[in-house]
């Protein structure tokens, strides 16, 4: 009898099926697969990889269809600006002082911005959905309002909605999609109401403060004009003749002009006064509706064939992936490595369906 090369790492089935590793068996040598033989193996399986990503792109077109079309409401506004500027010279330095004296301004990332809040996001999902009873959030989340907690409020409704900021125009559109018409038109136009009033809220919290910041300041004025007054007088008193070109005479000058000056700032200080009270009373609005809410909603495309197609070519190259990988498994396996053999036992000491779904994955 001739003697046997025996080599590490043939696989064996015992009777029971299971996964035995015998280090004196020959192993078979190893398949390499190249392109030829990933052509081949997927030409065997084509017909049931095409069958299978057919029979998964048809249920995902059947689900599209009969999943509910959603509407979109969408609103474009325009902001207003209504903060009074202060009348500066137009320079770097009174372009700075402007804009920090000009208070808060309704820009389109402001505004975009206030949208986003959870104050103002909460405030919209308590409102009631027109001819209705139901809330805003009821409507959104379809469960009842004391099984909602409230910290959820805003995270939902964010991600129903939808910002649009048209830098070039200067205009922000709000949208929401949603299956059912009527909440998407009270969700945008209740967020539209909810970002002016509290623009408007913020703008007169502003001008309250401002309002007493200048009353201050008209008091300080005034006692200013009053010293520099008394200081005149006090002056004419003592020195009923003055020549042109003594010394009383340039402080008299200096004296005239501590009054002229502290009387322009008294001025300046009662205008804007009145101007900050102007503004903590008015009430005007801080978005002008360009395009509202259209009666009738026009109903989104599904997009079904392209997501038919787009599921069939995903679904193909995942069973033909599969299929490389199960033949590269059987080729790994039929070569009797050590950790593979292992990997496979522990594989099929696992629960219900480990030692079937093994069998079946490298063909033992």
């Amino acid at each position: 009898m001739q003697p046997v090369n025996r080599s590490i790492g043939a696989p064996n089935i015992g009777t029971e099926g299971t996964v035995r590793f015998h280090p004196d068996v020959e192993s078979p040598p190893r398949r390499r697969i190249n392109a030829s033989v990933v052509s081949a193996i997927v030409a065997d399986h084509i017909v049931a990889i095409l069958g299978l990503a057919l029979l998964i792109a048809a249920g995902t077109v059947a689900w599209v269809i009969h999943t509910p079309r959603k509407f979109t409401a969408s609103v474009t506004v325009a902001p207003v600006g209504n903060a009074r500027q202060l009348n500066i010279p137009s320079s770097i330095a009174g372009s700075l002082l402007g804009s920090m004296n000009s208070g808060i301004q309704a820009t389109p990332v402001f505004v975009a911005r206030l949208a986003r809040l959870r104050a103002v996001l909460d405030a919209v999902a308590r409102r009631t959905v027109p001819g209705r009873q139901q809330t805003i959030i009821e409507g959104v989340m379809r469960r009842p309002l004391a099984e909602i907690d409230a910290y959820k409020f805003p995270m939902e409704l964010d991600k129903q909605l939808q910002t649009t900021i048209d830098r070039e125009s200067g205009t922000v559109t709000f949208a929401a999609a949603l299956a059912d018409s009527a909440l998407a038109r009270a969700i945008v136009n209740a967020l539209v109401e909810g970002v002016s009033t509290t623009y408007t809220r913020a703008m007169k919290s502003q001008a309250g403060a401002l309002v007493e910041a200048q009353a201050a300041r008209v008091d300080s004025a005034a006692k200013r004009v009053r010293q520099a007054g008394s200081a005149v007088v006090s002056f004419g008193s003592a020195n009923r003749v003055v020549a042109t070109t003594s010394p009383l005479w340039v402080e008299q000058q200096r004296l005239q002009e501590n009054l002229t000056i502290a009387q322009n700032i008294y001025t300046q200080a009662i205008t804007e006064l009145e101007n900050a009270r102007g503004k903590a009373i008015e009430d005007a609005p801080a978005l002008v509706v360009l395009d509202p809410v259209p009666v009738a909603l026009t109903p989104r495309g599904r997009g079904t064939i392209f997501i038919g197609l787009a599921t069939f070519v995903l679904a193909a190259l995942a069973i033909a992936a599969f299929v490389l990988v199960r033949e590269a498994a059987v080729n790994v396996y039929a070569a009797g490595d050590r950790d593979v053999l292992r990997l496979f036992a522990s594989l099929e000491r696992l629960p219900l369906f480990g030692k079937r779904a093994v069998h079946w994955f490298v063909r033992a």
